[in-house]
């Protein structure tokens, strides 16, 4: 019995999210010469909002923005915010994309100032993305390096260090495995070393990382 109130509800409820009697009441605006006449829809109340709102603000060194009204998104969509521009201060419209990438929820374009780097998003234990990223171009003397973020199938490699300069080149990712072989990150020689290719074994996968020696030197299986 108590089940069948329940579902019995449910239509009631319904009708009433989309009863255009809960909306608002409002005439339309009559907006003023530096006004911006605006109009939003709320997906999930069905009410449309109209109001007034000033035409510009101020950005930075006197610049007048432009404003712009609020995003109206759908249910299956998500509000993502206009991005400054760093020398004006102002802000672009708001904007919407698909609320889902796939299974995944979906981020928001990043943008960056001009010192600093587009990053990929990292990755949850979901394997989605928690949205791209800024750093900085230079870590000190040293160019800036994305950090990376493995997926289940993938191990992390860490990327070759220059001994001349002191600084570090990208992290990456690999498959765990290659055409049947447990894959081993590469192996970055300094310049007075030689690269030496691992040994195989009767699969003709390699048994262990390759290695460096240095320069003159034959190579030796480990």
């Amino acid at each position: 019995m108590r089940s069948f109130i329940l579902l019995a509800l449910v239509p009631l409820v319904a009708s009433k999210a989309a009863d255009k009697s809960l909306c608002t009441a409002n005439d339309s605006p009559t907006c003023g010469e530096k006004e911006n006449f605006c109009s939003t829809y709320d997906p999930f109340t069905d009410c449309v909002n109209e109001y007034c709102m000033p035409a510009t603000y101020p950005g930075t060194n006197g610049t007048e923005c432009p404003a712009y009204c609020q995003e109206s998104c759908m249910e299956d969509q998500r509000l993502c915010h206009g991005h400054q521009d760093p020398i004006s201060g102002c802000y672009g419209p708001d904007f919407c994309i698909p609320a889902f990438d796939g299974h995944c929820f979906a981020t928001c374009p990043v943008m960056c100032k001009d010192d600093e780097m587009l990053c990929p998003g990292l990755y949850d234990p979901t394997g989605c993305s928690v949205g791209d990223f800024c750093m900085p171009l230079f870590d000190g003397h040293c160019p800036g390096v994305c950090p990376v973020s493995c997926k289940r199938d993938e191990m992390f490699c860490p990327g070759p260090y220059d001994p001349l300069t002191g600084c570090s080149g990208p992290d990456t990712c690999i498959p765990y495995e290659n055409d049947g072989c447990f894959v081993h990150c590469p192996v970055h020689c300094g310049p007075e070393e030689t690269l030496c290719p691992s040994e195989v074994d009767e699969m003709g996968c390699p048994r262990f990382p390759d290695y460096c020696v240095p320069i003159g030197t034959d190579c030796q299986q480990p």
